[in-house]
């Protein structure tokens, strides 16, 4: 992994977690809350360097897939978020 492949990802990421808190900003009302808070924690488990970031970025991008499906439905069940 390359420092310009690391900042793209950096990037990438910062992005993509603007996007989810403008979804969660603009749907409150009708949003599945345990999903939304399990969503916004996303970043605090991607840790690491090198290739051991990239597999933590990996989890956390399904992680983020399972859990934009789920946004949107009001689900009493709590979600963990990724780890």
């Amino acid at each position: 992994v390359t420092s310009r492949q690391t900042t793209d990802a950096k990037k990438n990421l910062i992005d993509k977690y603007q996007e989810d808190i403008d979804a969660i900003s603009s749907n409150e009302n009708n949003l599945n809350v345990d999903a939304a808070l399990a969503l916004l924690q996303l970043p605090e488990h991607i840790r690491g360097f090198g290739h051991v970031k990239k597999k933590s970025i990996d989890v956390a991008e399904q992680k983020r897939s399972e859990l934009k499906i789920k946004l949107d439905k009001r689900e009493t069940k709590a979600i963990e978020p990724a780890e």
